[in-house]
């Protein structure tokens, strides 16, 4: 687990290994609980991983509605604009968000937020109620409501519906209810 030499002790090879695994593990000990959140929504559900001004999309369960929305594994979201991305965004200090991010922020729709004050204080509504939304401000036709996930870990996770938004505001508050007891199920039991 450790080596140990003249420039003192270091982190050994097997440790490394165990660090860079952690992704995969979360992940996997994550996906029954997506795919339970995905039969009892029928909506897409989507695991991040947060990259600096992006989340990059882990793990899917999509959605079997003929309306759907789905995006490519890998997909780089943009983290000012997405509710996964905001939930992120929560989990880091007001000032750290004022230096990653730069205005003006980059409009993707009519409804995206693009100064970062009003940003920081829409991050903060979120942090403070527990899940962040999005309406239409990443894709026109396309809202998403975002948790973010304390694992434990150096990394940061988020967990988010993305729902087209002639369902979402009827839907929402079982979509939010559904969400909240998956990121309480997960936590319970990776002990975030």
């Amino acid at each position: 687990m450790v080596l140990t030499g003249s420039s003192g002790v270091r982190l050994g090879p097997a440790l490394v290994r165990l660090a860079a695994s952690a992704h995969t593990d979360l992940v996997a000990i994550a996906r029954p609980y997506v795919e339970g959140l995905g039969r009892r929504t029928r909506e897409t559900v989507d695991v991040s991983v947060y990259r600096g001004l992006h989340a990059i999309s882990v793990d899917q369960y999509p959605s079997d509605q003929e309306l759907r929305v789905v995006s490519p594994l890998g997909t780089a979201f943009p983290i000012h604009c997405t509710a996964h991305g905001k939930a992120l965004l929560g989990m880091f200090p007001d000032e750290f968000l004022s230096q990653l991010l730069s205005e003006p922020l980059e409009q993707r729709t009519a409804s995206t937020i693009v100064s970062l004050r009003s940003l920081i204080t829409e991050v903060n509504v979120g942090r403070q109620q527990g899940w962040a939304v999005d309406k239409e401000e990443h894709a026109e036709g396309v809202c998403g409501i975002g948790v973010s996930i304390r694992s434990g870990l150096s990394e940061h996770y988020a967990i988010s519906l993305a729902v087209p938004a002639l369902r979402f505001h009827n839907n929402f508050q079982s979509l939010k209810a559904a969400l909240l007891q998956c990121k309480a199920e997960i936590e319970a039991l990776i002990g975030g």
